[in-house]
């Protein structure tokens, strides 16, 4: 099993192989920089990212990733939209039912 897990592309194995691999990679990885600790060698490099398995494609305009036919719709109508909020805030809203702004009574 794990030679079919090798040979095959690894944007197109299952996510939850792609997961347990990566998981297996960290507990590998903690072991190696425990014993490094305990032997006073130099610690090892540090393991690969998961960002090579990623396929999605990501939106110049918004920063969000999408699959490639969700990324064909979105790109195109987000280039188009103006009022893009830079970034959420809790309570920067104001209308919420507890705000102070809210009308008495509701």
């Amino acid at each position: 099993a794990a030679a079919a897990a090798t040979t095959m592309p690894a944007n197109r194995m299952p996510k939850w192989k792609r997961d347990h691999a990566e998981f297996q990679a960290a507990l590998r990885a903690g072991r190696q920089v425990s014993k490094a600790v305990a032997n006073g060698t130099p610690l090892p490099p540090p393991p690969q990212s998961s960002e090579e398995w990623d396929d999605r494609v990501l939106c110049p305009h918004c920063g969000r990733k999408f699959n490639a036919n969700a990324a064909e719709r979105h790109i195109p109508k987000c280039t188009s939209i103006m009022a893009k909020p830079k970034m959420l805030r809790r309570g920067a809203g104001g209308a919420g039912p507890f705000s102070k702004t809210a009308a008495p009574g509701r």
